[in-house]
């Protein structure tokens, strides 16, 4: 028996060689053990619902962050159908660590002044009315820098991205921050109308900021989106398949089943 084909000696008390080293240290392994810590981590926090399978959304709910997108991909989203593709949990966990570990840090240095503060989100949860009736939109916004009664003054949005390629936020971010700027408005009874979208460029960290105000026609145009969506939901019609960006059908988890895939 080769050294490589050897038993695992981790508890055993014996030194493990380089290659039974090699073969812990392979993709399956930190596959399994990434599985674990998020599992663990939802224990954790106190959501051990997020370890078994979604149910499916209720019509009248959305989420800030789906605003805008494509209708047939929020369709399958809500009624719980499998993905097709692994999430890109890389962008996603950089993006978290940008977030807190960077972002927050700077954001908290700019405020360092009497009477400001930073809160690191703040909750969401309202009802917007269409034609087919009241959507409830809930969400979790990014950073908010608040008053000394914790009340919010101005919205941040945090977005890491491949490209600073950019001469305006992109629209579905924006109606994102419209949709907290709005909650926050009604929920602590003041305007909150003001919102700072940070862009990150992944591989060089350089950032580039947009200062946007509530937009009221903009916002007519996010809750008439609502609405389209709320009534398919609402009849079970599958939506057209009529994204609004055309990188959404490249990276989207329902190719082969919208029918954009390449294994037809």
């Amino acid at each position: 028996m080769s050294s490589d084909d050897s038993p695992d000696t981790r508890d055993s008390g014996a030194t493990p060689s380089a290659g039974q080293l090699a073969n812990i240290i392979e993709s399956n392994s930190f596959a399994d053990w990434y599985r674990q810590q998020q599992f663990e981590e939802n224990i954790r926090n106190g959501q051990p619902y997020f370890n078994g399978p979604q149910s499916e959304t209720p019509a009248k709910k959305v989420s800030p962050s789906e605003l805008l997108k494509c209708q047939r991909k929020i369709y399958y989203k809500h009624r719980n159908a499998p993905e097709e593709t692994e999430d890109p949990d890389g962008i996603f966990l950089f993006g978290s660590h940008f977030e807190e570990e960077v972002a927050e840090k700077f954001l908290d240095d700019v405020v360092d002044a009497d009477g400001m503060y930073l809160r690191n989100s703040m909750w969401v949860n309202f009802e917007v009315r269409t034609d087919d009736g009241p959507v409830q939109v809930r969400g979790s916004t990014d950073p908010v820098i608040v008053d000394e009664e914790s009340q919010p003054i101005l919205l941040t949005e945090i977005k890491t991205t491949g490209s600073l390629n950019l001469t305006e936020p992109k629209r579905h971010h924006l109606a994102q921050a419209h949709a907290y700027m709005e909650g926050l408005s009604r929920k602590y009874g003041r305007e909150v109308r003001d919102v700072v979208l940070l862009y990150a460029e992944r591989d060089t960290l350089k950032v580039k900021t947009f200062h946007e105000e509530f937009d009221a026609e903009f916002w007519k145009q996010i809750v008439e989106w609502m609405h389209e969506n709320k009534w398919h939901q609402m009849v079970g019609l599958l939506p057209p398949a009529d994204p609004e960006y055309s990188w959404e059908c490249e990276y989207c988890d329902y190719q082969e089943r919208c029918g954009e895939g390449q294994n037809l």
